[in-house]
């Protein structure tokens, strides 16, 4: 593959990212209506807007200087003979002022394409985010009543009682049905347990329960354009810049690319982006309460 080559294909793998509904074919020929030549195409990329079908082309110009103006009245009769409705140029130096200021006029896009992953495409994008990390915990308190000689593991406790409260409050917490944040928090999950099975297979019913959770939260800045499978696309006509980056990339480089903070006031500058982290539940489960008849065990000591 030529490098010319390869600039085409991270172009395209960053367009099919961005426009994942589209239909992107590389190295196309279409029919001009006024040539009467097959026109060769780098990338055309095919969309439903509305009811009505787009054509977009995309020439890649990998030069090692500026593209100057020329190229954008070149394209711009591409655009015209294969009748589309719009035409990107892609650069990887980027384009002279009097390219923009003609693009401008016109229905072609200027754009530079950025790739960490790269060296030849890694453009020096500062585009801030922040990860916001957000861990529960869950408290539940209950009353049960157990008789003398009853035993209950901290497996089994676990199993019967812990996990599915825990598994469902995830469910909830994280699909957004309860508050992912706020004072005095309770939850009350769909089929809450009603019993409590001991070592020797005894129901013991279960009175009273009340399960409360808190929310705290971690801060951390960090630059999604730093994050190794970032790729953008940069717009000299319109200043958008489209980014797209594995979500995996936060977590697996948190600690190397981010920086924690106490509060996003403290953070340098203003994210565009935020983005919330939810942790799995941490559950702390407060000691069985005794009613008047039988005994009380504490979850913890019986877990020893």
């Amino acid at each position: 593959m030529t490098h010319d080559q390869e600039f085409e294909q991270i172009v395209e793998q960053i367009y099919r990212s961005l426009h994942q509904d589209a239909v992107i074919t590389r190295n196309e020929k279409l029919p001009g209506r006024r040539s009467g030549e097959l026109r060769q195409i780098d990338i055309t990329i095919r969309a439903n807007v509305a009811g009505h079908k787009i054509l977009v082309i995309v020439e890649c110009k990998n030069y090692s200087r500026k593209v100057d103006v020329k190229k954008v009245d070149e394209s711009f009769g591409m655009l015209d003979d294969v009748g589309a409705q719009k035409a990107v140029l892609v650069a990887r130096k980027g384009f002279s002022k009097t390219a923009i200021q003609r693009a401008r006029r016109s229905a072609i896009d200027l754009c530079q394409i950025h790739d960490a992953a790269t060296r030849d495409w890694k453009l020096d994008l500062r585009i801030p985010i922040h990860r916001e990390e957000l861990q529960a915990s869950i408290g539940i308190n209950f009353k049960v009543h157990l008789e003398a000689g009853d035993t209950i593991t901290e497996k089994s406790f676990h199993e019967q009682f812990q996990q599915p409260i825990g598994t469902e409050f995830n469910r909830l917490w994280t699909g957004g049905e309860i508050p992912l944040t706020g004072e005095n928090l309770a939850f009350t999950p769909p089929n809450p347990p009603t019993h409590l099975t001991t070592d020797a297979g005894v129901n013991r019913k279960i009175e009273n329960l009340a399960i409360s959770y808190s929310v705290s939260s971690s801060h951390y800045f960090g630059y999604a354009s730093d994050l190794p499978s970032s790729k953008a696309i940069l717009s000299h006509t319109d200043n958008m810049t489209h980014l797209t980056f594995r979500v995996g990339d936060i977590a697996d480089f948190k600690d190397s690319l981010f920086s924690k903070f106490d509060s996003p006031d403290d953070f340098p500058i203003t994210p565009l982006q935020a983005i919330r982290i939810l942790q799995f539940p941490q559950i702390d489960t407060g000691p069985f309460i005794p009613n008047k008849i039988g005994r009380s065990f504490d979850i913890r000591r019986i877990s020893e």
